[in-house]
């Protein structure tokens, strides 16, 4: 059963996203925001590496919602495989 993610948690602000430059490299991180005018924000407050939900997945993709399911499966990806520095900082 899908849970709306800011009921389940009552946010003020949505989550925030991330991509790397080099997924072996965790200082490659970037930012990504939902439209032009947020990258624009965040800019402005000094963050270099920011680009939007179309820079980071091509044009016309666009974040309408996220969905969070609760279930007793396991883990189909290992985030440790995709990201393997993250066991060696406090992520892991």
């Amino acid at each position: 059963m899908p849970i709306h993610l800011n009921r389940l948690f009552n946010l003020v602000r949505p989550a925030q996203f991330v991509t790397f430059g080099d997924f072996n490299d965790p200082i490659s991180v970037i930012q990504v925001v939902s439209h032009q005018k947020n990258m624009e924000k965040y800019k402005a407050l000094g963050r270099k590496r920011v680009i939007t939900m179309e820079q980071a997945f091509g044009e016309g993709i666009i974040l309408k919602g996220v969905d969070i399911e609760i279930t007793d499966a396991p883990v189909s990806v290992k985030i440790d495989r995709i990201l393997p520095w993250l066991e060696e900082t406090d992520g892991g």
